[in-house]
């Protein structure tokens, strides 16, 4: 079996993990922020925006970065915007991903009682693992991003 280990992340993180990028992953961040997009800039970006950052590793390869920011309390709520990106290393073990996932979703519960945020709608993978997570995808609901305007769909979870 596979070991996991998860740890704070740090800016370094970013750049292991753009060298071993999911293709789904890194064709969100372009669609985001254009076709030329510094893929490890985007992640260390995340990962300093993020009240709270992970970085996985299974067998000793990164596998996966994720965290959540906080979006502010415009409306009175306090809204986290969660967001995970992986490797090739991803899907080694992917019972423990959905395990795992849904602990640290509970642990970004305690913080913000909604979590939102937007997926590439060409995310298939990712968007089934979001609703195993318990998150609501709003597949009828897209919202063009970007500077191509691609569609991304909104997604979320309350507490």
């Amino acid at each position: 079996m596979a070991d996991l280990i998860i740890r704070a992340a740090a800016p370094a993180d970013a750049f292991e993990l753009a060298a071993d990028l999911r293709p789904q992953d890194a064709e969100e961040i372009r669609a985001m922020h254009g076709t030329h997009a510094d893929l490890a800039e985007a992640i260390r970006h995340s990962i300093a925006l993020s009240t709270h950052a992970w970085t996985a590793h299974v067998e000793g390869r990164i596998a996966m970065v994720g965290g959540v920011s906080n979006l502010g309390t415009l409306l009175g709520d306090n809204i986290g915007s969660p967001w995970l990106l992986g490797s090739s290393q991803m899907f080694r073990r992917p019972g423990a991903l959905t395990r795992t996932g849904r602990r640290y979703v509970a642990f970004m519960h305690t913080i913000y009682p909604e979590l939102r945020n937007f997926i590439d709608h060409r995310n298939a993978v990712s968007i089934a693992w979001l609703q195993r997570l318990g998150f609501t995808v709003q597949t009828d609901q897209s919202v063009l991003c970007g500077p191509d305007r691609v569609p991304f769909y909104p997604f979320q979870k309350k507490a």
